[in-house]
């Protein structure tokens, strides 16, 4: 028993040697509190109104979304978001939803990556998380769109 204590202190010592001879001093005690601070949000936004049942103040018919079913409410959304942006450019796309009461990014609001547009208004709706969102992955392509709804 003695010999095997004596021959694990000498391999510990030996690896201990090595690992200080060929990393020099230990990783864990090196660059501690050197890297940078994560970046900040691009855009930190307030909590949103929620939408009205019907047209909102930019034409976008929302509908009747409080009592939806989300399976058929999220098409159908989609489909009036295609049809506010049909012949438009992102810009202007961006504008109308944002006159609906969407926070929007481009990719030079997150630093040239990204779809061409994405969209969203979140809000607490009684114990309910709701969600519209909308994506335009290319300037020229149709946008993506739909509803979310979490409750508790």
């Amino acid at each position: 028993m003695r010999n095997t204590l004596v021959g694990l202190a000498a391999v510990l010592a030996l690896s201990g040697a090595a690992f200080a001879q060929v990393g020099g001093d230990s990783p864990f005690q090196r660059d501690k509190g050197k890297l940078p601070p994560p970046a900040a949000a691009v855009i930190v936004a307030a909590p949103a109104a929620a939408p009205p049942e019907g047209p909102g103040a930019g034409g976008l018919d929302f509908g009747a979304w409080r009592g939806a079913d989300t399976a058929a409410y999220g098409p159908s959304f989609e489909r009036r978001v295609r049809a506010l942006a049909a012949g438009k450019p992102v810009s202007e796309t961006r504008a109308a939803l944002q006159a609906n009461g969407f926070s929007c990014l481009e990719p030079n609001d997150r630093g040239g990556a990204g779809p061409a547009l994405e969209c969203r208004i979140a809000i607490t709706d009684r114990s309910c998380g709701v969600e519209w969102w909308t994506v335009i992955e290319e300037p020229l392509a149709a946008p993506k769109a739909g509803f979310d709804r979490m409750c508790r």
